[in-house]
């Protein structure tokens, strides 16, 4: 079992010098520690920071590849609507051109009405 300090120490130094000694030597070796533990805690945080700094540029790249997406996404849906646009277009125009032909045909049905009446009447005056 050792003993701090150690016999030798006191009986070299004398029991005060024994006492700095160990005081000393502790603080040195506490000091130590300390100073090995922030250079590995600091190693360890400049590859943390390594780390974050990757993940950084990779969300970057993978915005960068997104909104291009988003960006090829919208052309189509540009492209998509001029087409809906043209579509509609045609529509009214075909919607135009019905109502157009549907006021025409019940035009000549009710002047081949009228005709039709006249000539009934006409007929019916000329029998009597």
């Amino acid at each position: 079992m050792i003993t701090y300090p150690p016999k030798e120490v006191v009986e070299t130094f004398g029991e005060h010098a024994a006492q700095g000694l160990e005081k000393w030597l502790g603080e040195v070796m506490k000091d130590t520690a300390t100073n090995q533990a922030v250079a590995v805690l600091s190693k360890r945080i400049e590859h943390i920071e390594g780390s974050v700094d990757e993940i950084k540029m990779d969300m970057k790249d993978m915005r960068s590849e997104m909104n291009e997406r988003f960006d090829k996404m919208n052309e189509r849906f540009d492209r998509m609507n001029e087409r809906f646009d043209k579509m509609n277009e045609r529509f009214d125009t075909m919607y135009h051109q019905t109502f157009t032909l549907i006021k025409w045909t019940v035009g000549l049905l009710g002047f081949f009405g009228t005709v039709i009446s006249t000539l009934i009447f006409v007929g019916q005056f000329i029998r009597h």
